[in-house]
């Protein structure tokens, strides 16, 4: 599971915290927001996991007074989607939801604490949707490659699943529909096709789709000259 993503909101809390001068304009009592998208990304990516049509979101906000974390426990918590309420409750600082929106488009969720202590809080983050992502590698270096086969792999991000072998995976290769029966996320290239010191242009297009959201689809398009080895 990836860690919750800040708002910038979080940007305004460390500068709250940091600089005398700016808390002056910073209110007293503030609410904080942070999400995490239930999307896919390969082992090592630290980067944000980002949401996509079909994703599950999970929301959670925190409240502030003068920089001093305040519980919410005893406060009545509502949540808005769309500008449309959501779910309310005592102690409800959390909200799991799924982003049904296209890719494009912005999904909103607004929080409001009423009856906080001097006076009502209420906080809104847009997020926007993305389509997914499709990485095409290439494991050799310089683009140099020995007499022999090559491979090159697709390697997905941000789809709304768990583990990358739910996608369902298409090649096409200079023109040409390409499928490995074996491995679907790899293509691979006969390299005893070429001569020594030849050079030779491929481009590599792989789709992945997510075949239980029918707009969960990626593309990824890669063009490699390699030359071989002397």
């Amino acid at each position: 599971m990836k860690p919750f993503l800040f708002s910038v909101a979080t940007l305004s809390l460390t500068v709250f915290l940091g600089s005398s001068a700016l808390a002056q304009t910073t209110p007293p009592n503030m609410l904080l927001v942070t999400w995490h998208a239930e999307t896919y990304a390969p082992l090592g990516y630290e980067g944000k996991t980002l949401i996509t049509t079909g994703a599950r979101v999970t929301f959670l906000v925190s409240a502030f007074t003068k920089g001093q974390y305040i519980s919410l426990k005893d406060k009545n918590i509502r949540w808005y989607e769309q500008d449309k309420l959501k779910k309310s409750g005592i102690g409800l600082n959390s909200l799991e939801t799924q982003v049904n929106l296209l890719p494009g488009n912005d999904f909103k969720m607004k929080v409001e604490v009423p009856d906080f202590p001097g006076g009502a809080l209420s906080k809104t983050v847009s997020i926007r949707v993305v389509p997914p992502k499709v990485a095409i590698v290439a494991p050799f270096p310089n683009l140099q490659i020995p007499l022999k086969d090559f491979s090159v792999r697709a390697v997905p991000y941000f789809f709304s699943v768990f583990t990358e072998n739910k996608l369902q995976y298409k090649w096409i290769v200079n023109d040409e529909p390409f499928i490995n029966a074996s491995d679907p996320q790899t293509v691979s290239v006969s390299g005893r096709e070429l001569s020594a010191s030849d050079v030779r242009s491929f481009t590599f297009r792989a789709t992945a789709e997510n075949p239980g959201v029918y707009v969960n689809k990626g593309e990824g398009i890669k063009t490699i000259t390699v030359r071989t080895g002397q």
